[in-house]
């Protein structure tokens, strides 16, 4: 494993996560609201399986955001790691 291909990924996972978070300063439409729910989901699926979802967390509701962003850093990142893997080893460049 690469320390600079998994910098490189982990901070394009960052700027990823950015980008979705920026899709709500768009203007209003249910398209843009998919693509936001639909991106957003890995995060929010991992998070719900580590932190208990419902009325019975208590105080756990921001620790539950804090669970779901971090996955989706996680997430985009290794998904950034595979494909700066998969163009290096096609030949598309030193990464």
């Amino acid at each position: 494993m690469s320390v600079k291909r998994a910098l490189l990924s982990l901070s394009l996972g960052v700027g990823t996560c950015l980008a979705i978070s920026w899709l709500s300063y768009l203007p209003f439409s249910a398209a843009r609201d998919a693509v936001n729910d639909a991106l957003a989901m890995p995060g929010a699926v991992i998070a719900s399986v580590i932190w208990p979802e419902g009325i019975h967390t208590g105080n756990g509701a921001p620790g539950w955001a804090i669970a779901a962003v971090l996955a989706n850093v996680v997430v985009y990142a290794l998904a950034w790691y595979l494909i700066l893997r998969i163009s290096q080893s096609r030949g598309g460049g030193r990464t």
